[in-house]
């Protein structure tokens, strides 16, 4: 990793195929965490996959990775059948998963919605895709 925090050689596309496929599988793995048909330590191991994923994707600092996240989660608790007691259970990932957010964080994630206006690829990289 040498230094370079956003986990670029860590997988083989780099660190936005990283997040977008863990972006994928938390949600997943929560509505599977949830399921009562499984028994009791495998629906707690599920949970700690998911508590486990969540920092890594923060830590990829990939921006779509995290939006990504963040729709698959609505999209769960919008078919979800408990709303309210999966809603409590995301708050309270965000809320154990805060203290590992690294502090430049916010800085990242508001160049969503604005080009920097550095020459640097990675702040740039927004500007290269479609607007939707």
């Amino acid at each position: 990793m040498a230094g370079n925090w956003r986990l670029d050689n860590v997988w083989i596309a780099g660190s936005n195929t990283l997040a977008a496929v863990l972006s994928l599988m938390i949600p997943l793995t929560l509505a599977a965490a949830r399921d009562h048909g499984s028994s009791r330590y495998l629906r707690s191991g599920l949970a700690l996959c998911v508590l486990a994923m969540t920092p890594c994707v923060i830590y990829t600092g990939s921006r779509g990775g995290f939006l990504g996240l963040i729709g698959g989660l609505l999209s769960l608790v919008l078919f979800a059948r408990l709303k309210g007691k999966l809603l409590i259970g995301i708050l309270a990932l965000a809320r154990l998963v805060s203290p590992t957010i690294p502090s430049d964080y916010g800085k990242r994630m508001s160049t969503v919605t604005q080009v920097a206006e550095e020459s640097d690829e990675r702040d740039l990289s927004a500007a290269s895709g479609p607007i939707l």
